[in-house]
Order: structure tokens, then C-alpha cells, then sequence
């Protein structure tokens, strides 16, 4: 016996697969396919111009793209200075500008650190101690207030 099989056209296989996702639940307003995730177009009649009708969920979804789109971008900059700074280590040395840049870039992320985690310590001390005066931090002891006023 010979078993032959029988191919499925593309739009049957997504209408199979589409009735399973939509738990039997039919799109029937506008309102609907704009909710979950569609955008509509169409031509207007009386203009004949195309109108698109963005989902609800279109900025977020564009926001996030856009992010996406930044962070690859970010970090193929990244990495091509990188690359472009490694191989003008390999070809001049010790005499080149780039020469142990990684432990300079690693010493000022370091510093960024330090200074934002002085900036959090010094937000939380004010916030927790009310009669925090910025001036005390400046004046001297010794100094007399009556010595600065003329």
C-alpha cells in the first residue's frame, strides 16, 4: 500500500491555528481586533485616501521596538570601538593612544560608582535626619559667626 499524504495550504494550516489560540471567541467589532493587538486599514470612501487605525497597544509595543533597536545599536558602537582600539594595540604597542584602555574605562565606571553611591547615602542621611544643615559641612569650628557679618 502506498500512503500518500495530503498537503495543507498555508491559510487552512493558520486558520487551524487560529482557532485553536482564539478559545473559540470571535472578533466582532473593530473595538475587538483594535484591543487585541491588530491595526486596521482601510480606504476611505468619500477621499479615497488609506486611514490607519492603530491599536491600543501600538506606542507600547513602538517604544519598546525602539528600545531594542537602541540597545543593539548601542552595542554595536560599543563593540566596534572596541575592536578598533584592540587592533590599534596590536599594531603600535605601547605607544598607542588606546594602550590599556580597558583599565582606564574600568577606573572611571569605578569613580561613576563611587559618586552615585555617595549621592544616595547623602539623599538617605537628609531624608532621615530632618535638622540636616548643608552649611555646618562648610564652616570651621573655631569661626565666628559675628567676625563674618559687617
Amino acid at each position: 500500500m502506498t500512503e500518500t499524504k495530503k498537503t495543507q495550504s498555508y491559510a487552512s494550516t493558520t486558520l487551524n491555528v487560529c482557532k485553536c489560540n482564539n478559545n473559540n471567541e470571535k472578533l466582532k467589532t473593530l473595538n475587538n481586533y483594535l484591543e487585541n493587538g491588530y491595526s486596521l486599514i482601510k480606504r476611505n470612501p468619500i477621499t479615497k485616501k488609506v486611514e490607519i487605525t492603530y491599536s491600543h497597544t501600538y506606542e507600547s509595543k513602538k517604544k519598546e521596538l525602539e528600545q531594542q533597536h537602541y540597545n543593539k545599536t548601542i552595542t554595536s558602537m560599543i563593540n566596534n570601538w572596541n575592536n578598533y582600539r584592540d587592533e590599534l594595540n596590536d599594531l603600535l604597542g605601547d605607544i598607542s593612544p588606546y594602550y590599556d584602555y580597558k583599565a582606564k574605562l574600568q577606573k572611571m565606571i569605578d569613580e561613576d560608582n563611587y559618586i552615585l553611591e555617595e549621592l544616595h547615602k547623602q539623599k538617605h542621611k537628609q531624608h532621615q535626619d530632618i535638622t540636616y544643615d548643608n552649611d555646618s559641612d562648610y564652616a570651621s569650628e573655631n569661626e565666628d559667626l559675628k567676625y563674618l557679618l559687617y
